[in-house]
């Protein structure tokens, strides 16, 4: 039955999930930007630890985290695997840092193969899997929390109905992951696709 879902209902396998944990955290180095200083602990100059405070404020900030079915694992082989990048800059700055990053992975000879571009999303194939990315500008909440996971309800309720809905599905879809975490139970949710599938309804 296995068998029969992963070559017959695209079902992936656990080796499948490796190979797309090891490309996404690479598009994270190269689809993400943290500040590359950090305040010195023993620095009692109030004048300096405000001058670095300012700097990390100007500092660009984005992280990207799985979103939908993929941050839940129930992503099939071939559906996109769906992820948000949060961030303080621009839509038209992220979509340089975008086609920047595409540009140097092609140049190193990687993988970095883009479909289709439409305002804020994003498709393309990435080490051999194909991503589908949106970008939020969200500064105050991406400044609050870098992270986005551990941010307040409070906090998301300060930011846009776009942003707010995006944000709480995220984290729920997070949440979900831990129930689908034994590979039998990511097996009944392929089995109960391959139904609809056969019957027309999915």
């Amino acid at each position: 039955l296995m068998k029969h879902l992963e070559e017959t209902y695209n079902m992936p396998n656990e080796e499948w999930w490796i190979s797309v944990d090891a490309a996404f955290q690479h598009l994270r180095t190269l689809l993400e930007k943290r500040p590359n200083e950090a305040f010195e602990d023993d620095d009692d100059d109030p004048q300096s630890i405000s001058a670095q405070a300012a700097r990390a404020d100007a500092l660009p900030l984005v992280s990207l985290l799985p979103s939908g079915s993929h941050a839940m694992q129930l992503t099939a082989t071939n559906e996109d695997l769906q992820c948000v990048a949060f961030g303080t800059i621009s839509v038209e700055r992220y979509v340089d840092i975008f086609w920047e990053a595409a540009i140097k992975v092609q140049d190193d000879g990687g993988k970095f193969m883009v479909y289709q571009v439409e305002t804020s999303s994003f498709w393309f194939n990435f080490e051999g899997h194909n991503f589908h990315l949106h970008y939020v500008c969200c500064e105050n909440l991406v400044r609050k929390c870098p992270g986005i996971l551990n941010v307040s309800d409070e906090t998301v309720r300060e930011a846009d109905a776009h942003t707010q809905k995006i944000v709480e599905g995220i984290k729920r879809d997070t949440k979900k992951r831990a129930f689908f975490s034994k590979r039998y139970q990511r097996a009944s949710f392929h089995y109960l696709r391959a139904w609809t599938i056969a019957r027309g309804r999915y």
